[in-house]
C-alpha cells in the first residue's frame, strides 16, 4: 500500500505492472516501479534509488527493502566498512510544470478549474481554501474520478440524506450522489453543511486549535467522514494533495 501516490491514479490499481508503463520499468521486487535514470520516482526524504553495491551510491541516496519499500542508504548496506560516503550524483529536477506530463496536467487543470470555488467554499465556511481545494484533490483524484466528471460530486458522498443533492443522469455512478455544479462548490457545501455540520465543526475545531491540512482532514475523519481509514491515515492523504497542489500553483 506504501507504494501509493495520490498524484498518481495509476498507482490505486493493485493490478496494473510498473503503472502500466512496462516499456521504461521493470519490478523486480514485485511491490512497485523500479526506479529508472532520471525519473520521477524518487523519494522526497530519501531521494532515488540506487544500486547500494555501486561506489557511486552514497548519502543522500536510496535503496530498497524487499518488504519496506525505500529506505535511507547507509554506507555499510553492501557489506563493507562504512567510510566517508562518497560525493552525491546530481539527480535530475522534475518540472511540475511541464503541462505535457500527464500528473502535471491532471493537478494544474484541477487548480485552474477549482480554486475560485474553494475560495468561495472558504469565504462561507471560515475553512482555509487551501484545506478545501486538496480535500476535493484528494477525493476526486483531481476530479478524474467517474464521480466527479458525471455526478459532479467531488467527495465521495454516498447515497444518504445529504444537503443540495439533484437527480442523476443515466450514465452517472449509482453507488453517490449527483449535483448540478460541474466543480466542487456544491458538493464541498453539502459535504460540510450536512448532518448537522458536525464535519464542518470538528475541522474548524481542528483550525482554531492551530491545526495543519492534515490535522484538519483527520479530524473531520474522526468525526466519522470516510473513517474507515486507519489512525492518521485520511490526513496524510489529505496533506500529500496539498503539497501536490502548492508545487504547482505557482505556475505559468
Amino acid at each position: 500500500m506504501s507504494s501509493i501516490d495520490p498524484a498518481n491514479p495509476m498507482s490505486l490499481s493493485r493490478y496494473s505492472y510498473v503503472l502500466g508503463d512496462p516499456v521504461n520499468h521493470s519490478d523486480r521486487h514485485g511491490l512497485e516501479q523500479d526506479c529508472v535514470e532520471d525519473d520521477d520516482c524518487c523519494d522526497p526524504d530519501y531521494g532515488c534509488e540506487c544500486d547500494p553495491c555501486d561506489p557511486s551510491c552514497g548519502a543522500g541516496d536510496a535503496v530498497r527493502d524487499p518488504t519496506r519499500g525505500l529506505l535511507p542508504h547507509a554506507n555499510d548496506s553492501c557489506g563493507g566498512g562504512g567510510g566517508s560516503p562518497p560525493p552525491k550524483k546530481p539527480k535530475k529536477k522534475k518540472n511540475l510544470c511541464d503541462p505535457n506530463d500527464p500528473t502535471n496536467a491532471k493537478v494544474l487543470s484541477f487548480i485552474s478549474a477549482n480554486s475560485a470555488a474553494a475560495s468561495a467554499v472558504s469565504a462561507a465556511s471560515g475553512l482555509s481554501a487551501a484545506f478545501v481545494l486538496a480535500w476535493g484533490g484528494m477525493e476526486s483524484l483531481y476530479g478524474t474520478t467517474g464521480a466527479a466528471t458525471v455526478n459532479n460530486n467531488f467527495y465521495g458522498l454516498t447515497n444518504g440524506q445529504w444537503a443540495g443533492i439533484v437527480s442523476c443522469p443515466s450514465n452517472a455512478s449509482s453507488t453517490y450522489v449527483c449535483f448540478s455544479d460541474p466543480g466542487l462548490l456544491d458538493s464541498a457545501e453539502s459535504a460540510l453543511t450536512s448532518f448537522g455540520d458536525k464535519y464542518l465543526k470538528a475541522g474548524l475545531a481542528a483550525q482554531a486549535n492551530g491545526g495543519t491540512i492534515a490535522d484538519i482532514a483527520q479530524a473531520m475523519a474522526n468525526a466519522g467522514f470516510n473513517s474507515e481509514y486507519g489512525p492518521g491515515v485520511y490526513g496524510s492523504k489529505v496533506n500529500d494533495a496539498a503539497q501536490a497542489i502548492a508545487a504547482r500553483e505557482n505556475c505559468p
